[in-house]
């Protein structure tokens, strides 16, 4: 019981510094400029969906930041592979 009432402490506790999303993965971190703020308005997108009651939009709205999130996150990488 301490240790999940520790991880439920990390985990608000990162998300207090990073943003609803977490901590973004380095590649995001190193590339900043565009993909930096698109991942900071993912990130505002985020908390609002996890706000709203749960329904199908909801669920919908989930995916689609998910997939959005994994978008940034390969474009990144290739961005940091082509330099």
């Amino acid at each position: 019981m301490i240790k999940k009432d520790q991880e439920t402490q990390d985990w608000m506790a990162e998300r207090l510094t990073w943003g609803w999303l977490g901590r973004p993965p380095d590649a995001v971190v190193k590339c900043r400029g565009e993909i930096w703020e698109a991942w900071a308005e993912l990130s505002k997108r985020a908390k609002a969906v996890a706000d709203m009651r749960y329904s199908k939009a909801k669920v919908q709205a989930a995916k689609n930041i998910g997939e959005r999130r994994q978008q940034l996150i390969n474009h990144a990488e290739k961005v940091l592979n082509d330099k």
